[in-house]
């Protein structure tokens, strides 16, 4: 009887002693791991925050404005001409073709502008190809 109870007092200093000293420590490395990957994330995110904020610094040129307006959308400046280009068909008759494009007047400074656009039809007469023939 005594020996149990010494068995059973040892047992519960033992979960004691799990309870108050080993799961706070385990807890306790777990959330120094959670800091640490959390820190490399803020440290990320603040390298890709100065990045895109150096990318605003360089938009707000103008000439970086019509840079990407005629990259992105086609839009050309007040001083420039669009023309659409199409390709004649092979061994056909005379083809006529109309094509719309859109042409900006103009881009602007200010941040709310859109610039006006203007209609500009194009018509294309194709050169009219024929297969030689023989003589007889």
């Amino acid at each position: 009887m005594r020996r149990a109870a010494l068995l059973l007092l040892v047992g519960l200093a033992a979960v004691g002693v799990l309870l108050l000293f080993v799961f706070p420590v385990h807890n306790l490395l777990a959330q120094r791991q959670q800091i640490s990957q959390t820190q490399q994330r803020i440290a990320a995110l603040r390298k890709e925050d100065a990045a895109l904020a150096a990318r605003v610094r360089g938009l707000r040129s103008p000439a970086a404005v019509e840079r990407l307006a005629h990259k992105d959308f086609g839009m050309v400046g007040s001083v420039q001409k669009a023309y659409t280009v199409v390709p004649s068909a092979p061994n056909t008759t005379t083809t006529t073709s109309t094509t719309t494009t859109t042409v900006p007047r103009r881009v602007t400074r200010r941040k709310e502008a859109v610039a006006p656009t203007t209609s500009v039809a194009t018509t294309t007469t194709a050169p009219t190809t024929t297969a030689p023939t023989r003589p007889g």
